[in-house]
């Protein structure tokens, strides 16, 4: 009696679950990742996921984190042919920011005939170590108190009276936080 010929199909394709390319998680936590091969009746199903950068990985796919903020790059690789990968996955370990303050250099700026006063607004995370996105400004009124959107830094200008300058952070787990401070433009 002769072997039957069993034919051996390789694996096309390996998509990695979520689908998002980019993930943000907390310090010491997990996220599961997961992948579907294709075609499902490939003969040598076998993957191993490579990984660098902070936190580990376990052979079922369990990303995990340690107490290190940073960045792993993450894809799962066909044992049968190394060509066959993923796309780059990678998670973001950030310490989240819970609120902020703002405190400023002055509240109350002028403007002489020859030079206006400044302010400069400095951002005061909690937790301390957040990790936080830059914060934008925007002034209420800015021919009262002019503002960089990046810096903070403010300018008096031509018109006398109080203008609001709000600090906006999005942060990716918690979301938007905003504050605001009066800047007062005062005659001298």
């Amino acid at each position: 009696m002769a072997a039957a010929h069993i034919p051996v199909r390789s694996i096309a394709n390996i998509w990695t679950a979520p689908v998002q390319n980019v993930k943000t998680i907390r310090p010491n936590s997990s996220l599961q990742l997961a992948t579907r091969i294709y075609p499902l009746s490939a003969t040598n199903q076998q993957f191993t996921w490579v990984h660098s950068g902070v936190g580990s990985i376990s052979p079922s796919g369990l990303f995990t984190s340690d107490a290190t903020t940073g960045a792993a790059f993450i894809y799962a690789v066909s044992v049968e042919n190394s060509k066959i990968r993923t796309n780059l996955y990678v998670i973001k370990v950030i310490v989240p920011l819970e609120s902020f303050t703002i405190s400023a250099t002055r509240t109350d700026i002028y403007r002489t005939f020859t030079k206006p006063t400044v302010s400069f607004l400095t951002i005061n995370p909690t937790p301390p170590n957040a990790t936080m996105n830059y914060a934008t400004f925007v002034s209420s009124n800015p021919n009262i108190a002019w503002v960089n959107a990046r810096s903070g830094l403010v300018m008096a200008k031509q018109i006398l009276g109080t203008a609001a300058i709000t600090a906006t952070i999005t942060d990716p787990l918690t979301g938007v936080h905003k504050q605001t401070v009066q800047i007062r433009n005062l005659l001298k």
